[in-house]
């Protein structure tokens, strides 16, 4: 369920990315705190204390994770997993 959850979010993120600059979809302040982002990790499982991180890391890697702006849902969840595999300190969510 949880799962569904993250896929649904990560697919209105894609549908953001569309066209759309980069802040509006993953926040526009400094610390990265876009609402979608906060709640995709959230529905992953991050904790408080780790979701400015999470949000940090995503900033990061953004342009891995909308390689094209026709990218699907599925897509998207697939890059934010393997992102999050590849952290020490994210890996312990997927």
């Amino acid at each position: 369920e949880r799962v569904l959850l993250a896929e649904d979010l990560a697919g209105e993120l894609a549908g953001l990315a569309d066209g759309q600059d980069a802040d509006l979809v993953l926040g526009s302040d400094a610390t990265g705190e876009g609402e979608a982002l906060t709640a995709l990790s959230v529905s992953i499982g991050v904790s408080g204390d780790d979701r400015a991180y999470f949000n940090s890391v995503m900033h990061e890697n953004f342009a891995s994770i909308f390689p094209r702006q026709d990218v699907s849902a599925g897509e998207v969840m697939q890059q934010i997993t393997a992102v999050m595999q590849n952290d020490q300190k994210l890996a312990k969510y997927v």
